[in-house]
């Protein structure tokens, strides 16, 4: 990307109730007029100083200056989203800061709208303490342990990776992972090499570039949180955020032509389809150069079919999304719809793609057979079993299958308790893991 911003030293030119007039230096154009108010005026000046000079923070004040300047235009950035109540004011969300603004009939002309700048808020400090969503460069060091960059990655354009579809820029986004960054860095890279030794190498020689969204670390609280989000799955504040900071990602590497991979995990996938959703309201076609990758999901895969046809993502790939076997009750009732969202995307397949009779067979017979199977598993853990079995790893859990042996544990948890232990998620994290062979190997004398 050229950092270079054309217009980006304003220059004060009146007062108007609380508010200064900026014109952009050097602009010849028309464009609409920015007023920003009075209290931010300092702040905007200071970080007018910092952006001429060479540093992490001067990238941070280009990107909200250019952010600013954008704001000219009569259209609507893509980054930029409405309040809560109707006529509040809009934000351009970005992982790095926060641009409140709102707009008004012109007092010049009134066939335009005048720009009104509320505040600015700066939010690099949140960003570095993992306390907001952001892309991190992720990489394997000499201990094979997976290594987060210092410094956010703020463009995709940096990436040597992206320029054509067989070596694309490949991204995780993580879903509950135990409250850390560093166990959402370890996780995805199995979801994202789906078992591929090549895929791996790449990863551990490259690294990848993780798109890390924070929760909390309780399992219990994070792990669950998909329930009381099924009727409301964007109610969450955090989750609005994270998906619109990923938007701005996604249409950043669209405007530089980037071939992506997103891969997420767990509930990373609802985040992943709101930010296409957030996209396809702005009728942006991203060209089948980004594709989607959905690994153990808790949020609808229908919805996610839709949403990834809305914005022309690559759906070339039938094997698009992937459950361990062993799946809970989030997989169950959230990514898979209580066992009906694999009928619905054949469905949804046919309706783009008639020809095709292995949809056709998908949305009648497959479809059916898949329910059934799904159905059975999850009536096997009774549900109760496995929201108990979220609490963690206790006491009389431990004892239970420590007495029983090798044998006698992967006997006596059988169908019904694996579907119990897909619930646990220490014990189902990684991509086709086994949750009893998990389990065993933390019993006391196991390696």
């Amino acid at each position: 990307m050229n950092n270079a911003l054309k217009t980006n030293a304003p220059t004060i030119q009146h007062s108007l109730k609380g508010y200064r007039a900026f014109q952009p230096e050097g602009y010849r154009g028309a464009g609409r007029s920015i007023y920003v108010k009075e209290t931010t005026l300092n702040k905007l000046l200071a970080l007018q100083t910092m952006s001429k000079t060479p540093s992490s923070e001067a990238y941070y004040a280009l990107e909200l200056l250019r952010s600013i300047d954008s704001l000219r235009s009569q259209v609507v950035p893509i980054n930029s989203f409405m309040q809560s109540a109707k006529n509040s004011p809009r934000c351009i969300v970005t992982s790095s800061f926060e641009i409140e603004y709102h707009t008004n009939p012109s007092y010049v002309d009134h066939y335009q709208t005048d720009v009104f700048i509320t505040d600015v808020r700066i939010k690099a400090a949140d960003q570095k303490k993992y306390e907001r969503a952001a892309l991190w460069h992720t990489l394997q060091n000499d201990r094979e342990r997976w290594q987060i960059n210092e410094e956010p990655t703020l463009t995709l354009s940096g990436s040597s990776k992206g320029k054509d579809k067989y070596e694309p820029i490949q991204v995780g986004i993580n879903g509950y992972c135990g409250g850390e960054i560093q166990d959402a860095a370890s996780i995805l890279p199995s979801h994202i090499a789906r078992g591929d030794q090549r895929i791996t190498a790449q990863l551990q020689n490259n690294g990848y570039e993780l798109f890390y969204v924070p929760h909390d670390s309780s399992a219990v609280k994070a792990g669950w949180t998909f329930v009381k989000s099924l009727a409301n799955p964007m109610s969450d504040k955090r989750n609005q955020e994270s998906a619109r900071i990923l938007s701005g990602y996604m249409h950043d590497a669209h405007q530089q032509g980037l071939y992506v991979e997103w891969t997420s995990h767990r509930g990373g996938s609802l985040i992943l389809t709101e930010a296409m959703n957030l996209l396809a309201q702005r009728n942006i076609n991203l060209q089948n150069k980004q594709w989607i990758y959905l690994s153990d999901h808790t949020s609808s895969q229908h919805a996610a079919d839709k949403a990834r046809r809305a914005v022309g993502m690559d759906t070339k790939d039938s094997n698009w999304h992937h459950t361990n076997k062993s799946m809970g009750v989030a997989q169950w009732a959230g990514g898979k719809s209580f066992g009906t969202s694999g009928l619905a995307c054949s469905i949804e397949s046919i309706a783009h793609n008639p020809t095709n009779l292995n949809n056709w067979y998908d949305a009648t017979i497959g479809g059916a057979q898949q329910f059934a199977a799904n159905h059975k598993l999850l009536l096997g853990s009774a549900g109760i079993i496995g929201a108990a079995a979220t609490m963690g790893m206790t006491p009389a859990l431990i004892s239970m299958i420590s007495s029983a042996g090798w044998l006698g544990a992967a006997g006596a948890v059988g169908t019904a308790g694996a579907a119990a232990l897909g619930n646990i998620p220490k014990l189902n994290q990684n991509y086709g893991a086994n949750p009893v062979k998990e389990l065993i190997k933390k019993l006391p004398g196991q390696n």
